[in-house]
C-alpha cells in the first residue's frame, strides 16, 4: 500500500491488486489541527468501547530501502466491525446507554482519525473479521472533474474476530515527549517492554450506569 497522496496509477495498481477502491467524500484538509494522537485515541477507544480493554504494542523496522521506521499496532480481540461502520455518520450508539457510556457516539472518528496518518506520509492497516482495510489519498470525479479526497481501500480478509490497526510513524510512548498510552484509561493492567493492556474499571464507560 503507498503512504500519503499517491497517484492515479498507484490507485490503478491497488484496484489490479485485488482492492475496491471508494472516495469518503472527506477532503483531505479536513480537521487540519488534529494531529497523530487523535488517530491513536480513537482507534483505542473503539476498542475500549468493543471489549474494554485495548493492546498496544511498537514495532521497529527497516524498510527495503533501509530507513527505519516505527509502527504502533492497536488490537483487541471483539467480534471485529462490519462494512457498514465505514460510512460516516454510522453511529454505534444506538439507545441512550449508549450515549452516555459509548466513547465514540457519532460514527465519524475513525474515518476522520486516518486523515493525520496519511497526511503525515505515514499509511494505516486495518484487519478485522473478513474485511482488510486501508486509506489514502488520491483523486476522484466530482461533476466531471478531479478532486483529492480520502479514499478507503477494501478487501476480503482472513481474520475471523478482533480488530488490529497498524499505525505507521506513530512511536505511542513517545509523541512529542508524552506516553499515549497512560493517558487513555485509567488503569494499566499489564506493562511490559513495548506494550501495554489497557483496561477501564467497570468494561465499557466509566461510571455504574454502565456496568
Amino acid at each position: 500500500i503507498p503512504a500519503g497522496e499517491v497517484s492515479a496509477e498507484s490507485v490503478d495498481a491497488l484496484r489490479a491488486a485485488g482492492w475496491e477502491v471508494n472516495s469518503t467524500g472527506i477532503a483531505p484538509t479536513f480537521r487540519a489541527g488534529w494531529s497523530l494522537w487523535h488517530s491513536f485515541r480513537e482507534f483505542a477507544q473503539n476498542s475500549l468501547d468493543e471489549v474494554g480493554s485495548v493492546e498496544v504494542e511498537i514495532m521497529r523496522m527497516i524498510d527495503t530501502r533501509g530507513v527505519d521506521r516505527v509502527m504502533t499496532i492497536v488490537a483487541d480481540d471483539g467480534a471485529g466491525f462490519a462494512v457498514q461502520s465505514l460510512l460516516l455518520g454510522e453511529r454505534k450508539a444506538t439507545t441512550p446507554k449508549d450515549v452516555a457510556c459509548l466513547r465514540g457516539r457519532f460514527g465519524e472518528g475513525m474515518k476522520i482519525g486516518v486523515l493525520p496518518i496519511v497526511r503525515s506520509g505515514g499509511r494505516i492497516f486495518i484487519r478485522t473479521a473478513g474485511l482488510d482495510v486501508s486509506f489514502i489519498v488520491g483523486e476522484t470525479t466530482l461533476a466531471g472533474q478531479r478532486v483529492k479526497a480520502l479514499l478507503v481501500l477494501t478487501r476480503k480478509g482472513p481474520a475471523t474476530r478482533g480488530t488490529t490497526v497498524a499505525i505507521e510513524g506513530l512511536d505511542a510512548t513517545n509523541f512529542e515527549g508524552h506516553d499515549l498510552r497512560v493517558r487513555l484509561a485509567p488503569v494499566l493492567a499489564v506493562v511490559r517492554p513495548g506494550a501495554v493492556l489497557h483496561t477501564v474499571r467497570g468494561g465499557p464507560g466509566e461510571h455504574d450506569a454502565c456496568k
